[in-house]
């Protein structure tokens, strides 16, 4: 079975569940559902361990809580670049970005 049959058929499936029934290792399986998200099946993921599942596109209320769940997400990411940003520049300044030691 391939990743998005096995989301077709099951509700919220782990990706060790994905792994085992798609014969996938983990960073396989990630890397399919970045894939398939970026092909348009909008594929939501529960944060309780839930697992992956299909959001049907005409369910507003579980495509606003996906989007506000992806984009906490993001942006949470986003907050910890600032510290290596700081740094980058400390260093650019100093002149010292770039040097092998």
């Amino acid at each position: 079975m391939t990743v998005l049959e096995v989301l077709q058929a099951y509700g919220g499936v782990s990706r060790a569940c994905l792994s085992a029934r798609t014969g996938m290792h983990d960073r396989a399986v990630r890397k399919e559902i970045e894939r398939l998200r970026m092909d348009g099946y909008i594929i939501g993921n529960r944060q309780d361990g839930g697992g992956y599942f299909l959001i049907d596109e005409n369910d507003r209320e579980a495509l606003d809580a996906q989007y506000r769940q992806m984009r906490r997400r993001a942006l949470n990411i986003l907050k910890q670049t600032t510290p290596l940003r700081r740094k980058i520049k400390e260093l650019e300044s100093r002149g010292e970005y770039g040097k092998l030691e």
